[in-house]
């Protein structure tokens, strides 16, 4: 990616933990090789990576990933010498290139919302990436249920074992043994799955998604009255689902924030980026701070033409 384009994109599982820096090492001697055949010259490598990233690119903590201080930045950039190494939180990457390129381009202050395997949440103020001491900032271990499931960081109630799409899942496996003739019953059930089937009006599907929909709107409304930014995106693949995510959702949390609309008006959308947020946001984390004023220039042609066409 340009930091504003994606270029060469290569599609795959994460390499397991053991394998990870080889894995990641191949990867990035793929795309630079296919660059060079494309006449593309590569100036750096940018890695969004779940978990606690500290500013010298190691992995602080990893629940999802099951990495604890791990120096992957020093790891890839062994690999690669010549070249600068840049590792994010993959929430944060996303949240980068909407706010730049997508639904957050012009907002003061944005919130993001990636809902896939765990919840990651990063949150932009006046044009800085606010990301806790440390980079130890964790949206998505909110508590909402302190006597609720345990959470995969070893917590109990967190908002990550309650609206992410393995939550969904989860939830909907569970349901769906209720209703034996559903339209999920014996079949492979993810968040897709899921959402059209309560579009088909299946009753495990629609009740599935009722307490998704509760559950990640709890945790909205929470992020809403502490922070009240300007507009909140929603990216990961459930966003995908449209109308029939967002409009109950803006629902329940416009019924439940503190104080009026009218008064501290919020926008509440999905990812305009899509899948290629999180690539454009690691290329943009490359640049020296990445902090993104107001006021900055619209994107090149080419860029506005990318974006329609996604």
């Amino acid at each position: 990616a340009d930091g504003y384009n994606t270029l060469c994109v290569h599609s795959g599982k994460t390499p397991p933990e053991a394998e990870l820096c080889a894995g990641l090492s191949l990867i990035c001697a793929s795309l630079i090789a296919e660059a060079d055949r494309r006449g593309l010259t590569v100036t750096g490598i940018g890695i969004g990576c779940p978990g606690i990233i500290d500013a010298a690119g190691r992995v602080l903590y990893g629940n999802n990933i099951k990495l604890k201080e791990f120096p992957l930045r020093e790891n890839i950039a062994g690999s690669f010498p010549a070249l600068p190494v840049s590792v994010i939180n993959d929430a944060s990457a996303a949240a980068l290139a909407e706010y730049r390129l997508g639904a957050g381009k012009g907002a003061e202050s944005m919130v993001m919302l990636t809902l896939g395997t765990g919840l990651g949440c990063a949150v932009i103020i006046d044009g800085k990436l606010l990301s806790g001491r440390n980079g130890c900032a964790a949206g998505g271990h909110i508590v909402i249920n302190t006597a609720g499931a345990e959470c995969s960081c070893g917590n109990f109630g967190c908002l990550e074992s309650y609206a992410s799409a393995t939550a969904l899942t989860a939830s909907a496996e569970t349901l769906v043994k209720r209703y034996p003739d559903g339209l999920l019953r014996g079949k492979r059930i993810d968040g897709e799955a899921v959402f059209a089937a309560a579009a088909a009006n299946d009753a495990a599907a629609r009740e599935a998604v009722g307490i998704f929909i509760a559950n990640l709107g709890a945790g909205i409304v929470s992020v809403m009255n502490l922070l009240r930014p300007d507009i909140i995106v929603l990216g990961g693949g459930i966003s995908e689902a449209g109308g029939a995510f967002l409009a109950p959702l803006r629902e329940y949390v416009s019924a439940r924030i503190f104080a009026d609309e009218k008064y501290a008006p919020f926008e509440l959308v999905t990812a305009r980026l899509r899948i290629s947020a999180g690539i454009i946001g690691a290329a943009i984390s490359l640049e020296n701070g990445y902090k993104l004023k107001s006021g900055r220039p619209d994107a090149p042609a080419a860029v506005k033409k990318f974006i329609k066409k996604i």
